[in-house]
């Protein structure tokens, strides 16, 4: 069963394959710009939205039919390409504009003896990359 995707990383869950999410979260803000008025309190004036933020934990581990390295390889390279894709959480996409990575940091779990990454926990920022005119 397909639960998600950004992009070539598909988060799934089958008797061959699973690759889950975890502490999800996501943040909507709007943007503010404040003006100070002598003996009164300060006017805020609304700038519009900002870009949204997603945040998640994925678990890459190799017993699961995932292949760990290439997997978090594949994060990595869209991260430093600038690779823009829309989130897709269930049958829903996440905000009005594509995401890219803004951060991935991993920590190694589990190794095997000949240096191969069998578990590794990925924790990916995403920000809403809006196109010009998406206003």
């Amino acid at each position: 069963m397909r639960l998600g995707a950004w992009g070539s990383c598909v988060f799934e869950c089958s008797s061959f394959r699973i690759l889950t999410f975890d502490g999800y979260k996501r943040r909507t803000s709007h943007r503010y710009t404040k003006h100070e008025i002598m003996n009164y309190k300060p006017k805020l004036e609304s700038l519009g939205r900002d870009a949204e933020s997603v945040e998640m934990t994925i678990k890459f581990v190799a017993s699961l039919g995932v292949d760990v390295a290439a997997e978090v390889a594949k994060l990595r390279e869209a991260c430093n390409n600038a690779e823009c894709n829309y989130l897709i959480i269930g049958e829903s996409v996440i905000g009005e504009s594509p995401f890219v990575i803004k951060e991935i940091s991993e920590e190694v779990n589990t190794w095997d003896g000949a240096g191969k990454i069998l578990v590794s926990t990925v924790n990916v920022k995403f920000a809403e990359y809006a196109v010009v005119g998406d206003y």
